[in-house]
């Protein structure tokens, strides 16, 4: 945007703020920019315009909206960026005094989100320094929850927070691993992102099979951190939807390697007797193979009994269900007017004999 030196520059400047406080991916109507704003439509009209001719912000164009030029408007990727630096001035233009409160509480400067797990820390470390180097990110455009300096501040409420992070961040990186797929965390951030259809690349760690996605997830294209050309591949997408410039690959060439050359995690006494067993890992989220256990061990339970019994929300418990069906382990059995009830299949029963929780 061009610097703030005329009126109509510092209107733009505030209708960008403004739109910038409207939640992601919904448009604002003329008149509540009127009113965050407190310009007149006139001087919306015009400073809009400059905001849409330089691709920081786009709006519809709908017949009978006069006095506005325009239907709606919505803040762009890059105009979202335009604004995270322009807050960073001192001079930047003030609101209406009623918009003020708002901005602070939903506006995020998470441009991207990185889902781990605990387990996985050294890989995700490594990452964030590869991305800091080649897209030249700010620290607090990134959260990586377990690396320091990207943790969630202090004070913050965790569920909330990452809920919000996990959707509004215009870019996402899911580390998948043998550990990852059994983390409640992980299976929810990809889960959640998913289903919001948002930018979202799995990104393999050394040694993980794409066999490792399952459910919805498998239908999308897993790239590897083992991979120097699939990296390469992975920064060139995520400047496209950062809308970043990618520094040369000379300048992050060690940062690439150090991810490349990590060493794969030997799989753990689970994952081994599983692939020996079965031939495939199929070990569960910790919180599903209890749902599992609770089933075997009672007489045809329905979903109000589960959750009595575990203490889960019965979201919590349908997403489990739907897990262990889709692999075969369990079976919803449906009655006309009555509730369903769950039982353990034979490959369930093996599954809970190959762990050791049948007694």
């Amino acid at each position: 945007m061009i610097p703030m030196s005329t009126e109509i520059d510092q209107d733009a400047t505030l209708i960008l703020r403004a739109l910038a406080m409207a939640p992601r991916n919904e448009y604002v109507e003329g008149q509540k920019l009127v009113n965050d704003t407190g310009l007149d439509v006139d001087r919306i009209n015009d400073a809009l315009a400059l905001l849409v001719d330089a691709g920081h912000a786009e709006w519809t164009q709908v017949m009978g909206t006069a006095p506005f030029d325009f239907g709606d408007a919505m803040i762009t990727p890059r105009g979202r960026h335009e604004f995270q630096r322009l807050s960073q001035e001192p001079d930047l233009p003030a609101l209406a005094p009623q918009s003020v409160g708002a901005l602070s509480t939903s506006t995020s400067t998470i441009r991207l989100f990185i889902s781990h797990c605990s387990d996985d820390v050294e890989l995700a470390t490594r990452l964030v320094a590869l991305f800091r180097v080649a897209l030249n990110l700010p620290s607090s455009a990134i959260r990586c929850s377990s690396v320091d300096g990207y943790r969630l501040p202090g004070g913050a409420d965790t569920d909330e927070q990452l809920r919000r992070e996990v959707h509004d961040a215009e870019a996402f990186v899911g580390i998948v691993s043998t550990a990852s797929v059994r983390s409640l965390y992980v299976l929810f951030e990809l889960g959640a992102r998913w289903g919001a259809h948002r930018h979202l690349i799995p990104l393999l760690a050394p040694g993980t099979a794409t066999s490792a996605l399952g459910g919805p997830l498998g239908g999308l294209n897993a790239l590897s951190a083992g991979s120097v050309s699939q990296l390469h591949q992975l920064l060139s997408e995520l400047a496209v939807a950062l809308s970043l410039n990618l520094e040369s690959a000379a300048g992050y060439h060690d940062q690439l390697q150090a991810v490349a050359g990590l060493v794969a995690r030997p799989p753990d006494s689970h994952s081994v007797q599983a692939t020996q067993v079965t031939g495939v890992s199929v070990d569960l989220p910790k919180e599903a193979e209890g749902v599992l256990k609770v089933i075997v061990t009672s007489n045809e339970p329905t979903l109000e009994d589960l959750a009595g019994q575990l203490r889960l929300s019965e979201r919590k418990l349908e997403y489990f269900l739907d897990v262990l069906k889709e692999r075969g382990l369990a079976d919803e059995i449906m009655y006309s007017g009555a509730p369903s009830e769950f039982v353990v299949t034979s490959k369930g029963r093996k599954y809970l004999f190959e762990h050791g929780m049948l007694e």
